[in-house]
């Protein structure tokens, strides 16, 4: 049935059917009134002797079905994906499969509600401007978990060295490099195969620089703290594969610093520093 008003993204062992049976399955069930888009991700694994099938919404809503065969536990997401795009949901009711399959798709089954906590993992190339002498790139990666509405991120990166110099005596000046780890908290007010999280959260690390052009090469170096806050995006590409970009500010509040050859100040962080980022995540 083309226009199939229904945007999945859909992952599951070799042995599952394919997504096309999926949709297949779903514009059989869905009556010629259907009006309502629907977008959702269908993970599908193992669970024990049978499979289990977790469905994410794009409004937030998470729902767990389990059955016996992987066949089963698609035929049930069908249901569940047919009732949601057709607004006379009676219709699809009336239609549905018998066996375990029908069972597990019941509103009145608990495993039913039961929402999802995935993990997340990622690698990210990072961008920051104010901090160092100049705009300065950084690498690292991340962990969290996520669930519909909320996820929760630990982060490390080390950012590359960046080089100050005197304003009136270029051959002089500092070195500087930076790691940080951060933890932060997100909010997502956007769900579904493109996710906004609004994130806060604080970061630890340490600061230090080392003289260029002097005889005598001091390695200062200071204890960084900063809080933060972000606006992320998270795009689904494939299966469990997709891309976040995100924009954002950090306010240090410890070891904002003058650095100094000779009493002369070669660099100081800015109040205020710039952060982007962008790379992929594995959802599992």
């Amino acid at each position: 049935m083309p226009g199939l008003p229904l945007t999945l993204v859909y992952d599951a062992p070799l042995e599952c059917p394919a997504q096309e049976v999926l949709r297949s399955a779903v514009e059989n069930l869905v009556s010629g009134d259907r009006a309502r888009p629907f977008a959702a991700r269908v993970t599908i694994s193992k669970a024990g002797d049978g499979y289990q099938a977790s469905i994410a919404s794009a409004g937030g809503t998470a729902r767990v079905l389990r059955g016996a065969t992987c066949a089963e536990v698609v035929e049930g997401t069908s249901v569940v994906l047919a009732l949601a795009i057709t607004p006379k949901g009676a219709e699809v009711e009336a239609q549905r499969p018998a066996g375990e399959a029908r069972r597990a798709a019941s509103p009145g089954n608990p495993a039913a509600a039961a929402p999802a906590t995935h993990g997340v993992l990622g690698a990210a190339a990072r961008g920051d401007l104010g901090t160092l002498p100049h705009a300065t790139l950084g690498f690292g990666g991340q962990l969290g978990l996520e669930r519909s509405r909320w996820s929760a991120y630990l982060a490390g990166t080390y950012w590359m060295t960046a080089r100050g110099a005197l304003a009136n005596q270029p051959g002089l000046g500092g070195d500087f490099s930076w790691w940080t780890f951060a933890a932060q908290g997100c909010g997502a007010p956007v769900t579904g195969p493109l996710r906004l999280d609004l994130c806060a959260g604080a970061e630890l690390g340490r600061l230090s620089g080392v003289g260029v052009g002097v005889a005598n090469k001091e390695h200062p170096s200071t204890n960084w703290a900063a809080a933060s806050a972000s606006l992320g995006a998270k795009w689904a590409i494939s299966g469990a594969f997709r891309l976040q970009a995100t924009l954002g500010v950090a306010v240090p509040f410890v070891g904002r610093r003058p650095f100094t050859l000779d009493g002369t100040r070669v660099h100081e962080p800015t109040a205020v520093a710039a952060r982007a980022e962008v790379g992929p995540e594995l959802v599992f």
